[in-house]
């Protein structure tokens, strides 16, 4: 009995480990300010930050000049990115996650807008968090928390109403 509640609770344990996992690699927003240089160009400086608020990541993009939609085919389907183009030739993404083709266009157009009428010094692109993925995830963890407790209270139980026999 004891074995099967202890092994219980390092399911539970694991719950917990993936739910902060998955959070880390999927609910983060990404923040974009990019200053105009005097040879015509932007350094931007991405930085990813977890829930919106605790900065993840930080880099530095330096002369960009504008902004492209990638797309990465499988047996699965495409999925699609925005990727920053550089003055020497070179490109660097401006989130790691590919998505669907509707949501990276606006943001594609968006960063080519800014950069063409830099009508200030500086800009600045923020993607918001997608909520979805933050209560699908809180909802399968919960549901799945609250399967293992019921097993830990239907072990506890059967346990107490045999303790007379051991």
């Amino acid at each position: 009995m004891i074995r099967r509640i202890f092994i219980l609770f390092i399911s539970m344990l694991i719950t917990v480990l993936m739910l902060g996992f998955f959070t880390f690699i999927f609910a983060n927003t990404v923040q974009m300010l990019c200053q105009y240089q005097p040879d015509e160009t932007f350094n931007c400086i991405i930085e990813k930050r977890l829930l919106g608020y605790l900065p993840t990541s930080r880099r530095t993009v330096v002369g960009v000049t504008s902004a492209r939609t990638v797309e990465s085919c499988d047996s699965d389907g495409c999925s699609y990115r925005v990727e920053l183009q550089t003055a020497n030739g070179g490109s660097e993404p401006f989130d790691d996650v590919y998505t669907e083709h509707n949501l990276v266009n606006p943001l594609t157009d968006q960063i080519n807008k800014s950069i063409r009428q830099h009508d200030g010094p500086s800009f600045r692109v923020d993607v918001g968090l997608q909520w979805w993925v933050v209560i699908m995830l809180g909802a399968m963890a919960g549901i799945s928390l609250l399967v293992e407790i019921g097993m830990i209270f239907q072990t506890a139980f059967k346990w107490w109403m045999n303790r007379s026999q051991i």
